[in-house]
Formats: structure tokens, C-alpha cells, sequence
């Protein structure tokens, strides 16, 4: 089996396998410390809630974080203009710790008399106890992605600068890093 070892400066990421050793300079405007690929932050949290690794995955049916995340690059879509059919057209990126610190807020400011909701839908829990339920999952997942986050930004960086290497053909695809702070006229 390969062994694969990583080393990370400030400004780059070196990836050593037995068969090949590669830098990749990281743009540290656009990559942060933590962040990860939308699309590994779904795959890396479906695979913890699968394998029960997180004690209240079961306990109430709310959203995954990667549904928040997908959510905040429809936003982003939206808001640029965009449609979602262009989404393959970025590459974007999850700070995941700003878009859990960003979900309980919304949890804290939450209502559960929000005029879009249905009374005829049926609530298990009340609303006090399925954010307590939720902050609790959350502040699970946030423990389990301190361990993994600088290998997982490393391993995001390193696949990303692969797949920009193979498909030279392509235009270079732009990162978004998520969730974006948007100015109201207030700031």
C-alpha cells in the first residue's frame, strides 16, 4: 500500500507518496486553513453520518451541513447572477468552521412561526429542542473536522491542483470560497 505523507508551510502544501512528490502553491486569498471542496465536504460528512459517528445523526431529520453548503453556492449563484447549471464552472470551497459558526447563528435568530412553513406539516420535536438537537450535531462535527481539517485542505488543495494539471484543455476554473460576507448598505 502507498504511503502518502504531507507537509504544509504557510504558502504551500508538498504531497509525497512512494511514487511521486509534488508542491502545490496555495493562493492563500482564495484557500483557508479548514476549508475543503464542496463536494468532499458532502462526501466526508455522508460517510460520518453513515458510519454513526456522530451521536445525534439519527435524533431529529434536519439538514446535513453540506444541504447549508450547497445552499450558500446557490446563493452565491443567484446573487452573481449565475444559473445553476453553471456551477461547474467554479470551484468552490467550504469554510467550514464560518458556515457552522454561521448556521448556529441562524439557529439562535430562528423562528419557528417563519411564514413559509406549513402548519399542516407534521414537527417531531418542538422547536427548543430540535436546535438544541441541531447544535448539538454540530458542535459534533466541528470536534471531528478539527482533527481532519489541515490534512483535508491539503488533500483538497492537492487534488484540485491535479485535476487543473489533466485537464489543461479546460478553462481554469475560478474558487469561490464559502460562505462569502456580503456588505449591507449599513456597513
Amino acid at each position: 500500500m502507498d504511503q502518502m505523507v504531507i507537509q504544509k508551510r504557510s504558502d504551500a502544501v508538498t504531497v509525497t507518496t512512494n511514487k511521486f512528490e509534488h508542491t502545490f502553491e496555495q493562493n492563500r486569498s482564495n484557500i483557508a486553513s479548514g476549508s475543503i471542496l464542496l463536494d468532499v465536504l458532502k462526501t466526508l460528512e455522508n460517510e460520518v453520518r453513515k458510519r454513526n459517528l456522530l451521536a445525534t445523526v439519527h435524533s431529529y431529520p434536519f439538514h446535513p451541513l453540506w444541504f447549508q453548503a450547497e445552499n450558500e453556492r446557490n446563493v452565491f449563484l443567484w446573487r452573481e447572477g449565475f444559473s445553476i447549471i453553471q456551477k461547474d464552472d467554479f470551484e468552490f470551497w467550504i469554510d467550514v468552521n464560518t458556515l457552522i459558526e454561521k448556521r448556529r447563528q441562524a439557529l439562535r435568530n430562528s423562528s419557528y412561526n417563519h411564514p413559509l412553513s406549513n402548519p399542516q406539516w407534521p414537527s417531531m420535536l418542538d422547536g427548543a429542542e430540535a436546535i438544541a438537537l441541531e447544535e448539538s450535531y454540530l458542535t459534533e462535527l466541528s470536534e471531528l473536522f478539527i482533527k481532519l481539517a489541515d490534512q483535508a485542505t491539503a488533500l483538497c488543495a492537492a487534488s484540485s491542483e491535479v485535476i487543473r494539471e489533466l485537464r489543461t484543455h479546460e478553462p481554469i476554473k475560478k474558487m469561490i470560497l464559502l460562505p462569502t460576507t456580503r456588505k449591507t448598505k449599513r456597513d
